[in-house]
């Protein structure tokens, strides 16, 4: 048996430290003996050490026997540093819970098996299953795949209009949604928009409040020829908040601006003045970037539909009615589809009043990501 109370005290702080761990996952590890919880760790901001080690030296002189409740199996690969499932074991655990493998392909199942031949018990939680894979979602997506897990946040008027015809977006939702926001840009490491919504929004994709993340998330521009102006609140923190800019082959003489006062611009394939999304995202992918916002606008909303390429999507509905007097949040998706069942399908995953908006969560659901 298990005390589902430790691993929910686990749950809770892995969540809350999305964001904050570099190219691994979130993890949290709580050790208990005799009922008493003698060491929390969490993963490093850099995402070393791992959460087993930093929770394991607050107690060492009193873990023989303990049980230890990880959000994530314990690693079973040595390299910078040593398998956690092995030091686990040498250090004389009694029992390990833990609700999920690893989806790396090089631990999967291994780190259990570590435990299981030093005569540690191991207890899958399948209580704590889902929550435990909602947390380290991008972190499955891209070791499974490549790319990141790629969220779309929309602020929407009561009829789907993301900004008045005249361009005008601000402030559709109100301020607690817009916090809220905040929040979301915490929980991911990069941060993307396309060339329309940088020229008429003016954004700085920053984090304004304090959520006690130290560092900014990258900031992704896409812009097929390069002609963004080198002027507005991204351009003028280029110094501060890295910065990475798309384009094709007809953007390269365009980049010396850019590039000059501190921007990464890079070139990906294009045709008809829209750039390769399969290409971006893989490049994001590889640059250890997990988990990605999409800040819109509507064209590029619209593209990574037609690309199969948003796994969730956050809508803020205000109480505003534009009619055909607003934009619509997605706009013209390709082809002519004949059935409704043909169209995209999103799921409703969650509802939440913020002041007097409504936050509705959207997942694709996928059986390629599933683990353990």
């Amino acid at each position: 048996m298990y005390n589902r109370n430790f691993m929910r005290i686990a749950i809770n702080l892995a969540k809350k430290n999305i964001g904050n761990t570099g190219i691994n996952p979130s993890v949290a590890c709580l050790i208990e003996k005799d009922n008493q919880i003698i060491g929390i760790g969490l993963t490093g901001e850099s995402g070393r050490p791992h959460a087993e080690y930093n929770a394991m030296s607050k107690c060492k002189d009193q873990i023989k026997g303990s049980t230890v409740y990880v959000t994530m199996e314990p690693c079973s690969h040595e390299g910078a540093t040593p398998s956690c499932a092995r030091i686990l074991a040498e250090a004389g655990v009694a029992k390990v819970v833990s609700p999920i493998m690893d989806p790396n392909p090089v631990v999967n199942g291994k780190g259990f098996e570590i435990l299981k031949n030093s005569g540690v018990e191991v207890f899958i939680d399948k209580e704590h299953n889902e929550k435990a894979k909602r947390i380290i979602e991008g972190f499955s997506k891209k070791i499974l795949t490549g790319k990141p897990f790629v969220t779309l946040k929309l602020a929407s008027s009561l009829d789907g209009k993301i900004a008045l015809n005249s361009g005008k977006s601000k402030w559709i939702s109100g301020i607690e949604s817009r916090r809220k926001t905040q929040l979301l840009r915490y929980r991911n490491d990069a941060i993307m928009v396309g060339s329309k919504t940088f020229i008429e929004d003016n954004p700085e994709l920053s984090i304004r409040e304090n959520f006690g993340r130290n560092n900014q998330p990258i900031r992704v521009l896409l812009s097929s020829d390069c002609k963004i102006l080198p002027k507005g609140k991204i351009f003028d923190t280029l110094k501060s908040q890295k910065t990475i800019i798309f384009t094709g082959y007809k953007g390269k003489k365009n980049w010396s601006d850019w590039e000059k006062a501190g921007a990464n611009l890079i070139q990906v394939k294009s045709t008809k003045n829209s750039l390769d999304l399969h290409a971006v995202l893989y490049q994001l992918g590889s640059m250890g970037i997990s988990n990605l916002l999409v800040e819109g606008g509507a064209n590029l909303s619209a593209s990574l539909l037609n690309e199969n390429l948003l796994d969730r999507i956050i809508i803020f509905y205000s109480g505003r009615i534009f009619g055909s007097s607003g934009i619509s949040g997605i706009s013209k998706l390709k082809g002519e589809k004949v059935f409704i069942e043909d169209y995209p399908h999103f799921f409703i995953e969650e509802t939440r009043k913020y002041g007097n908006d409504l936050m509705v969560s959207w997942i694709k659901k996928s059986d390629n990501l599933e683990s353990g």
